[in-house]
């Protein structure tokens, strides 16, 4: 049997982190360890900075980009990732260095160097803050109470991944009951008993890890357990619209009329039966996507195929050097040679070439010589030469239109279920 959904009012926000480029040292009191590593020559793990060996060293995550190491005063201590130069510097005297402005999701190699040259390493990974969960659901259970929470949140190496914890808790609207808080880990679910049936609950879920809390994400009833069950504690729960939408009522079960037994004396005419009244049709709220939309998990999903637009792409004209063995004449040309070609039988006129000076034809025989020459580069495939430089024609994907987001593969839009009534 699927349990209906409470209605909610449902709150989120992500927080966005900028990241910088290089670590920036400072100096805060040191949080409580999560994480710890001894020197090589200790005999066993430390438990106060009093007492550290040379070179061991703790350090955690304890706050957005922030790890935070505790070492002995004035112990060498050195921060590597493999994409920037190494930092190093010393403990200062209440034993402990901040370094800060990490990249998110990066993991430190943070080294220590004792005076009797003992190290120690531990590697500790970077956090940011953390965004809100999404999708935070209440349903009912078969129990007056107790409610099913359900949510989504996608952890990543940035936020801690599976070392993400959330806190949940059951603020009732009327302070005369008692709130109720419960943790847990790595899980998208989790059932909350000892709830008042005559309460109105407000439940806030809260995403955490060693660099502290997120943002929250809430819901709030809009009736109580009692309300919702009925006086049968074992009773199908009744489904309810979501809070969002006043206009859906919740679906109440037709009751049939009772008809009283009337006694008449023995000689009296029998009345005539009652007219049967037929039972008013049974209906049920159903949750289904907007039209447009298909089902994709608990979640509706609408997507558009990319579209494109042709633009012109230009590039400079490329040349080659080609050589050619001409023909040529003077001083310049190799094998030519300046001499007298002779003139007529008037002495006035070179019929055999040169030119007339001082009565005789001189001039330069003719020779041949390479010359170089800059030819155009024929267009690269899949261009053409438009009269200026080589162009083509390329398909452009168009701006996403508002409401989508870009999977890689198609635009992609979600959105939530509404509810519906339908017969039963």
């Amino acid at each position: 049997m699927q349990l209906p959904i409470l209605g909610v009012l449902l709150l989120s926000s992500t927080a966005l982190i900028s990241l910088n480029a290089s670590p920036v040292l400072a100096e805060t009191p040191p949080p409580r360890v999560i994480a710890s590593s001894s020197a090589i020559t200790a005999a066993s793990p430390v438990k106060s900075v009093s007492v550290l060996p040379d070179a061991a060293i703790r350090a955690v995550a304890n706050a957005p980009r922030v790890i935070t190491v505790t070492a002995r005063p004035g112990t060498g201590i050195m921060l590597s990732s493999g994409k920037s130069v190494p930092i190093f510097t010393r403990a200062s005297a209440k034993g402990f260095v901040v370094f800060r402005e990490l990249t998110p999701g990066q993991t430190y190699l943070i080294q220590s160097m004792g005076k009797d040259s003992s190290r120690a390493r531990i590697s500790v990974t970077a956090l940011t803050a953390m965004r809100a969960p999404t999708r935070l659901t209440a349903t009912t259970t078969d129990q007056r109470t107790s409610i099913k929470l359900t949510w989504q949140y996608t952890p990543t190496r940035a936020t801690g991944g599976t070392a993400v914890g959330f806190r949940l808790t059951a603020t009732p609207l009327d302070s005369s009951f008692a709130t109720i808080t419960k943790d847990v880990r790595n899980v998208r679910s989790m059932v909350l008993t000892g709830l008042s049936p005559d309460a109105r609950y407000t439940f806030t879920l809260t995403p955490r890890n060693s660099a502290g809390s997120g943002k929250s994400a809430t819901a709030t009833m809009n009736r109580t357990l009692a309300e919702i069950h009925g006086g049968n504690s074992t009773s199908t729960p009744t489904s309810l619209a979501p809070a969002a939408d006043a206009s859906l009522e919740p679906i109440k079960t037709p009751v049939s009329p009772n008809i009283a037994e009337v006694s008449t004396p023995a000689d009296a005419n029998p009345p005539a039966p009652p007219t049967p009244v037929p039972p008013t049709p049974a209906t049920r709220t159903i949750y289904v996507c907007p039209d447009d939309f298909a089902e994709t998990g608990d979640i509706c999903t609408q997507t558009k195929a990319y579209t494109y637009s042709p633009v012109t792409e230009t590039t400079p004209y490329t040349y080659s050097t080609e050589s050619r063995y001409e023909s040529c004449s003077g001083p310049d040309c190799p094998g030519s040679v300046y001499q007298d070609f002779g003139t007529d039988w008037s002495g006035t006129t070179c019929p055999r070439g040169g030119t007339m000076h001082d009565g005789k034809c001189l001039g330069w025989t003719n020779g041949n010589k390479w010359v170089n020459y800059q030819v155009k580069d024929a267009p690269p495939m899949g261009w053409h030469d438009d009269g200026s430089a080589f162009a083509r024609v390329i398909q452009v994907k168009d701006a996403m239109p508002a409401g989508f987001a870009d999977d890689g593969t198609n635009w992609i839009k979600s959105a939530s279920k509404i509810a519906r009534v339908v017969p039963a």
